[in-house]
């Protein structure tokens, strides 16, 4: 059958509707050809056959020219670049608090790096140690040590406020998430009602992907889709946030309040999951946990902060906030712990010029603590030129020389506070009458016992002070005690004893058993052989200990007589003014009773005098349960003397010997005295 005329104009009319159509789409497609968010469509047409006879072509909805696969592709990249930009510019801030160094190698150059303040502050030390009586020397060393301080604390500070600065981005990201879901969700909606209607559904496909490459930036998401193109969305680690049959659910977050959250190791708020009612209320009950509560960058144990956002934005305020700047902080605080030491043991070392009066420590220590020392250290009192000051005996012409106190014969070498006290305050005390026999000048007995009581024993040793120029031996060659059934159990004849020159040293331990009621007397035959010439001399010398039930642990006895028939003389002092004290005292300078808390205090008498302190071979080895005699190992264990004490610290130690960045600052008494400042 003909087609009639009526047919065919239908046919083109069809024609021309369908070119129009697929002309408006080409348009569109051009003028969208920048638009990101915009898919190409296109223009589907189909055969109109009637009675076997074309009619023309029929309109088809249009359809978008995307693939699936790449789609998902650039939206894992979208999470992926969230989560680096994120770092590239939260360490683009922290590079700025770092500073830029000086590149001119000018030691006072302009560069404000952390690298620059050590190299400023290294050369006002070193300036100083040329010309320690220089007092710009002496001032710009103490600058450039608070300059440097603040440098580590300022740095630590900002790296703390930006871990806040992170934990509120965090709380804006999950404010946004939520928002961009809750679009998403309005999105399915629209699509589902276009779809029944038989409408096109590709501008809002397009809608539809830009909501989830916004909530893809942020994080990292896996999505499945309806017939209709609604999509599902969980993160890419499987928790739900909008289910397939249309469930919305949110992020909730609670930020910290201040930086100091931090710096207090505070715990943090997790980021948990809620369905969302269809009245817009949240479920009582979180369905899910996005991240856990804990504390930020703590690395072991229930504190440890875990997270199901593995890429995106979120992802990365995450890391910077619990790994990246804790991490950061752990260096910084290890180099902050490692310069303290390491400077405080070079203060510790020495003496300012002139030597301060008094020396004080920071550690705290009670009289009955109980340490486990070995090797020596000498103590020294000086006048303001650093020389020794004249001596009240006239046999020392060189005036008193330095104390050399050996800590392995002090109490077996696990002396108290108190017996460090005590020997410091035996040498520089009022100084008795000596007892001089050879080239040692004085000879006294030291209680190792506690008690003195009948029928009990009791061990001593000999305290023995060399001022020559020449080395000793000494040996305990006999000894008698007074007091029925009296007894010498062990220790005589002694082995021989060396005493350096200029050195204060004790003898091996004695032990006698005490018969009948106190006091008691002990005649110690005592024989002494000067090294250099050969010389021996010998005496007998007098010494009475009184009953005591306690208390006598350290304790000095002097002599209280000689035979006369030997070579021991007597040497009286021309004065009885100590020249040094040692003592435990508070925060504000005090005694403290025996077994308080305080801090080892070693002063010179006359307020002309310092104190100077060398650490030689000195070593803290651990502290001592009073109890076992055991010792317990800590990480103060290898420190010398002064340096274990604090003596003379530069800048601030914490309780345990560590430091912490944030709160480096040079030690008060030194910013009050600079003098205190060592210089060798």
């Amino acid at each position: 059958m003909a087609i009639s005329a009526v047919d065919a104009l239908s046919s083109s009319v069809s024609a021309l509707v369908a070119n129009q159509h697929a002309l408006n789409i080409i348009s569109n497609n051009i003028a969208n050809a920048n638009d990101a968010n915009y898919s190409s469509e296109l223009v589907n047409e189909t055969p109109l056959v009637t009675g076997g006879f074309g009619q023309g072509v029929q309109l088809e909805q249009a359809t978008r020219a995307t693939n699936t696969f790449l789609v998902a592709a650039t939206r894992e990249q979208y999470s992926q670049v969230g989560t680096t930009e994120v770092l590239n510019n939260y360490y683009k801030q922290i590079q700025s608090y770092y500073g830029t160094p000086d590149s001119s190698n000018d030691s006072v150059g302009s560069g404000n790096s952390i690298t620059d303040a050590l190299n400023h502050f290294f050369t006002a030390a070193n300036t100083l140690a040329s010309n320690p009586a220089d007092a710009s020397s002496r001032t710009a060393a103490l600058d450039q040590s608070e300059n440097l301080a603040s440098n580590i604390s300022g740095l630590a500070n900002n790296l703390e406020n930006t871990r806040f600065q992170a934990d509120q981005d965090i709380g804006s990201a999950v404010t946004y998430i939520n928002s961009q879901l809750k679009d998403l969700q309005s999105t399915n909606l629209s699509i589902q009602s276009a779809s029944q209607n038989g409408q096109s559904t590709a501008p809002l496909l397009d809608q539809r992907d830009a909501d989830l490459q916004n909530i893809a930036q942020y994080l990292g998401i896996s999505v499945s889709y309806q017939s209709n193109g609604e999509a599902a969305v969980s993160s890419n680690t499987g928790v739900t946030l909008l289910s397939s049959n249309g469930v919305l659910y949110q992020l909730s977050y609670t930020q910290s309040g201040s930086a100091q959250t931090f710096i207090n190791g505070n715990t943090l708020q997790p980021i948990n999951v809620y369905q969302m009612n269809s009245d817009g209320t949240l479920a009582s009950t979180p369905s899910d946990q996005l991240v856990s509560g804990g504390v930020s960058g703590a690395t072991s144990g229930s504190e440890v902060i875990t997270s199901k956002a593995s890429s995106g934005q979120l992802a990365g305020l995450l890391q910077m906030r619990d790994t990246n700047i804790p991490n950061l902080l752990g260096q910084l605080n290890n180099m902050a712990t490692n310069l303290t030491n390491a400077v405080n043991a070079i203060q510790n070392n020495g003496a300012g010029f002139p030597p301060a009066n008094s020396l004080t420590g920071t550690r705290g220590v009670a009289s009955t603590d109980k340490f486990a020392m070995s090797g020596s250290v000498m103590i020294g009192v000086t006048d303001s030129s650093g020389n020794p000051i004249p001596s009240p005996y006239a046999n020392q012409p060189g005036g008193i020389p330095p104390l050399n106190l050996n800590l392995n014969t002090l109490d077996g070498g696990q002396p108290t506070a108190q017996d460090i006290v005590n020997a410091i305050n035996q040498y520089y005390g009022s100084p008795p009458t000596e007892v001089q026999l050879g080239n040692v000048n004085n000879i006294q007995l030291q209680a190792v016992s506690d008690a003195a009581a009948t029928g009990s024993n009791f061990t001593f040793n000999m305290a023995l002070k060399n001022y020559s120029a020449d080395n000793a031996t000494v040996q305990l060659t006999g000894l008698t005690v007074s007091g029925l059934g009296s007894s010498v159990i062990s220790g005589v004849p002694s082995a021989p004893t060396n005493v350096a020159a200029g050195s204060m040293t004790n003898s091996g331990n004695v032990v006698v058993n005490f018969g009948g009621a106190g006091p008691w007397t002990l005649n110690a035959t005592v024989q002494v052989t000067d090294v250099g010439t050969g010389t021996i001399s010998n005496d007998t010398i007098t010494y009475r200990i009184n009953p005591a039930a306690s208390g006598l642990e350290g304790g000095i006895y002097n002599f209280t007589g000689i035979s006369g028939a030997g070579n021991a003389t007597l040497v009286p002092p021309t004065n009885v003014q100590a020249i040094a004290r040692a003592q435990i005292v508070d925060a504000t300078g005090n005694p403290v009773t025996p077994g308080t808390s305080g801090f080892l205090q070693i002063a010179a008498i006359n307020s002309s005098n310092g104190v100077a302190i060398s650490e030689q071979d000195s070593s803290m080895d651990g502290q001592v349960n009073p109890n076992t005699n055991a010792i317990i190992s800590g990480t103060d264990t290898g420190l010398a003397f002064s340096d274990f004490f604090q003596l003379n610290d530069l800048f601030v130690r914490k309780s345990d010997g560590t430091s912490n960045a944030l709160g480096m600052q040079v030690t008060s008494k030194i910013v009050n005295n600079p003098q205190l400042i060592s210089t060798g």
